[in-house]
């Protein structure tokens, strides 16, 4: 893997509102997630699946499915913080 810092790995959690799910949860960022996200909701693993393309440093990310799964109100923030 790749080193992250803190604050990057910090400033992605919360553009894509990990801390909700974290908090939601009862969660830690080692919590394991269990097969397939059973203890995930559709939006949840969206949300976490776009918060490691982000760390990853994906060039191009592909994010029309990925919000289909999340909230509009949600998505219209992550979308909206995306930009700035």
């Amino acid at each position: 893997g790749q080193d992250i810092s803190v604050s990057v790995l910090n400033e992605v959690i919360k553009l894509c509102q990990i801390d909700n799910i974290i908090n939601k949860k009862g969660f830690r960022l080692d919590s394991f997630i269990l097969e397939n996200g059973a203890n995930l909701s559709g939006g949840e693993k969206a949300r976490i699946i776009l918060a490691r393309c982000l760390l990853k440093n994906t060039p191009i990310i592909m994010i029309d499915e990925t919000f289909a799964q999340i909230e509009e109100s949600d998505a219209n923030i992550i979308i909206n913080r995306m930009m700035l």
